[in-house]
């Protein structure tokens, strides 16, 4: 019986603690920034159209910022004249920010100087994710 006790008083103080945390991120209604790491070519759209919707506050889920960190092979597609340069450029003007790791960009052969212009550069992609998400950022892998 006491064991019963003492888990049905965890259970409620659990609650009371997750329902004050719900209160508050409802009473402050301030949307979160968003950041993106991105490896590979074949979900870097997914992640550009991803920040753009939220951006603009669709799929019932608003950003304030969003940030998409490319690294490994899917800088090759930051560089003039890739088939991803439209999609970019279009989520660059609605407000997302793209970085370059360029660590990656070394590994990869990308020069600097190809770089679409608006992509923003950092030393290392994952360390850049670090920082973000110790800002606060919400962050995914994809």
């Amino acid at each position: 019986m006491k064991r019963f006790t003492i888990l049905t008083a965890m259970l409620v103080l659990a609650f009371l603690v997750s329902a004050g945390f719900a209160q508050e991120a409802m009473q402050t209604d301030k949307a979160p920034d968003t950041a993106y790491l991105v490896m590979e070519d074949n979900t870097l759209n997914a992640a550009v159209m991803s920040g753009e919707i939220s951006l603009k506050g669709g799929q019932d889920f608003k950003a304030n910022k969003a940030v998409v960190v490319v690294v490994g092979p899917a800088v090759k597609a930051l560089v003039h004249g890739s088939k991803m340069e439209p999609e970019l450029k279009k989520a660059m003007d609605s407000g997302v920010r793209i970085v370059a790791c360029e660590s990656a960009m070394k590994k990869m052969n990308v020069d600097p100087e190809n770089l679409m212009e608006g992509v923003d550069k950092t030393p290392n992609g994952f360390f850049e994710i670090f920082k973000l998400e110790q800002k606060g950022y919400l962050t995914l892998q994809l």
